[in-house]
């Protein structure tokens, strides 16, 4: 299993002391390039950095990590809103290997109840068109990413055939929040949220 860190250019100062945490196979992930590629542990995507852009960093992460990376699982983590350690990770992967053997996407927060539409109003970068436009999609049950969720290699490989480099256009015009999005990508194709507690502590803000 490795560790996909979401994070951006504002947050540089964080990555420090997510390294010095020591867990084997993290990768921090960060927009704003020139071109994507691999430097060090670090995923630099040509992509927008900015808070409208988190779907799209997210599924070029996972094109990036699913072509260049071998893994059979991706525990994704938001750079500010947990803290874990090296033998939590590796306890996720030793007391609950039946589950991620049975399972294809299991996290510690199942969200069920449709968030307000304009939740992104005030986060967004000012020539952002979701500014001012409300989501308008659907909802589907769907695990938190600021408190983690774990997704198998075949949830990777179906979220990749919704959603990939080619579909970046359809993409920014519909979705704002990227784990919805993923939640629903794999309920379309019978893929359904588990709640798991597996002891990374997080917290909101």
């Amino acid at each position: 299993m490795i560790v996909v860190v979401i994070s951006c250019k504002k947050h540089q100062d964080l990555w420090p002391n997510i390294f010095k945490r020591n867990v084997p196979d993290l990768y921090i992930v960060c927009g704003g390039f020139e071109e994507t590629r691999l430097n060090g542990n670090i995923i630099e995507l040509k992509c927008n950095d900015f808070y409208e852009g988190l779907p799209e960093k997210v599924i070029l992460a996972y094109e990036f990590i699913y072509k260049n990376i071998p893994f059979t699982h991706i525990l994704k983590v938001d750079d500010h809103d947990t803290d874990f350690t090296s033998k939590q990770i590796l306890n996720i992967e030793s007391k609950l290997k039946i589950i991620l053997n049975t399972r294809d996407y299991i996290g510690q927060k199942l969200n069920s109840n449709p968030p307000d539409r304009k939740y992104h109003f005030n986060k967004t970068s000012n020539d952002s068109h979701w500014k001012t436009q409300e989501y308008s999609g659907e909802y589907k049950p769907w695990l938190g990413g600021g408190e983690t969720y774990i997704l198998s290699k075949k949830a990777i490989h179906c979220i990749l055939s919704e959603h990939n480099e080619s579909t970046l256009d359809i993409l920014r015009k519909n979705e704002i929040y990227e784990d919805l999005m993923i939640g629903k990508i794999l309920f379309a194709n019978g893929i359904y949220p588990s709640e798991v507690k597996y002891g990374i502590k997080y917290w909101k803000g």
